[in-house]
């Protein structure tokens, strides 16, 4: 069961491996949302066939079921989690993930801290970045290198820091191509060819 501070948090069940003997076919499991003092709430969201999902949209003081169930052929089995929110969340967004080119550094702008709150910046992947002010909500991540991709944290304690939660955004930064057409031509015939160069960059962006 968990408690949390803010309005969203994550589910994380297990993956059976299982194959019926009657189908055939893989065993598969669903969440479901099943009760609490939160139920039911069409405004809650999670994706059902995720055994790791993100559940965000809860309400301050409430707790809310979820049914986590897997079916293997005429077998079924189930667990439930409940989950407690805080009777006055942290709302905690890092802001939209972010896809650059050829730049070494990115603003940021997360939630704004209320009276009392303290928020604090943390690189979770990537190599080499830093922070302009790893306390303030608003304000610039740098020395980020084209061609990587990082995941940054933005984590929040509330004012009587009994509460912590935190939100992550993503930023990948492309290499600049260089497009070579090679020289202009003068040409005899009605046809011709082309020689252009051909890049081997990969898109941190797309991956392609």
């Amino acid at each position: 069961d968990q408690f949390v501070c803010s309005t969203g948090t994550s589910l994380d069940a297990n993956v059976s491996t299982l194959v019926s003997a009657t189908t055939g076919e893989n065993a598969a499991g669903v969440w479901t949302f099943t009760g609490g003092t939160g139920y039911p709430d069409p405004d809650v969201d999670f994706t059902s066939t995720d055994a790791a999902t993100l559940v965000t949209d809860m309400k301050g003081g409430l707790t809310y079921e979820f049914t986590w169930t897997i079916t293997n052929g005429e077998c079924t089995s189930n667990d439930v989690v409940l989950i407690t929110v805080d009777a006055e969340p942290l709302m905690v967004d890092a802001g939209e993930n972010q896809d650059l080119c050829n730049v070494t550094d990115a603003n940021l702008t997360a939630t704004t801290l209320a009276t009392g709150e303290t928020g604090l910046w943390t690189l979770e992947s990537g190599v080499g970045a830093s922070f302009a002010d790893a306390t303030a909500a608003t304000t610039t991540v740098n020395t980020m290198t084209a061609g990587n991709c990082y995941t940054l944290r933005w984590t929040v304690t509330s004012a009587n820091a009994t509460c912590t939660a935190y939100d992550e955004l993503e930023i990948c930064i492309d290499e600049q191509p260089v497009a070579a057409a090679n020289a202009d031509q003068f040409v005899c015939s009605t046809g011709t060819s082309l020689d252009a160069n051909v890049s081997t960059l990969v898109s941190a962006t797309t991956g392609e």
